[in-house]
């Protein structure tokens, strides 16, 4: 069994937090080009949910909106299981 010392535990666990602050921030800054692009809001939403699902370490991402009837809408989805709706 393989057994490491609580100062090795803590050192793994500041340099994991590091790499996920480093990750946000590329991803923020990856977003604020795009938002300041001429890209459509389809790709917009597309990157913003699949660096999401990335740094989420999720399978499937989406954005939905509630309308005045309350019903909810997807407005776009990505990744895996999830049937991908594309915004128009």
């Amino acid at each position: 069994m393989l057994s490491m010392s609580n100062r090795s535990i803590n050192a793994q666990s500041d340099l994991f937090k590091s790499l996920r602050i480093e990750e946000i921030d590329q991803l923020l800054n990856e977003l604020e080009e795009l938002a300041l692009s001429s890209a459509s809001r389809q790709k917009f939403l597309s990157v913003l949910l699949d660096r999401t699902r990335f740094l989420l370490d999720a399978h499937g991402a989406s954005v939905v909106i509630q309308a005045a009837s309350g019903q909810w809408l997807t407005l776009c989805a990505v990744g895996d299981g999830v049937q991908e709706t594309p915004i128009d």
